[in-house]
């Protein structure tokens, strides 16, 4: 099973899926995190209260266990697959991702 004969398996595409929302959330928590820490200008932007909740690090074990998951169902495709989603972390694609999923479920507004 090649690379591309993988894409037609939908348990491959739904944990590919899974996986690259995961990498968002968490690649977006690490970045937020990078920010808070540093002693930059642009750091002033955020809010205090702009953490994620704690229990948003058990995402980090389930992206693990997708990449396990996907890599058990199909090895080459998994190996492209994180490579690919080493770029779109090092881009901020996946960054952004993150910030709309997480801002449309943790930081909503509260003058609602």
């Amino acid at each position: 099973m090649g690379i591309i004969s993988a894409l037609h398996n939908q348990s491959v595409l739904w944990v590919s899926l899974v996986t690259f929302l995961l990498s968002s959330v968490t690649t977006f928590d690490k970045r937020l995190t990078q920010a808070k820490n540093q002693r930059n200008p642009r750091t002033w932007l955020l809010e205090p209260n702009t953490d994620l909740p704690a229990w948003t690090s058990i995402f980090i074990f389930l992206e693990y266990a997708s990449i396990i998951t996907l890599f058990i169902l199909n090895w080459r495709y998994a190996i492209a697959f994180y490579i690919v989603l080493f770029f779109l972390a090092v881009l901020p694609v996946s960054e952004t991702v993150g910030n709309l999923i997480c801002g449309l479920i943790f930081f909503r507004s509260k003058n609602k």
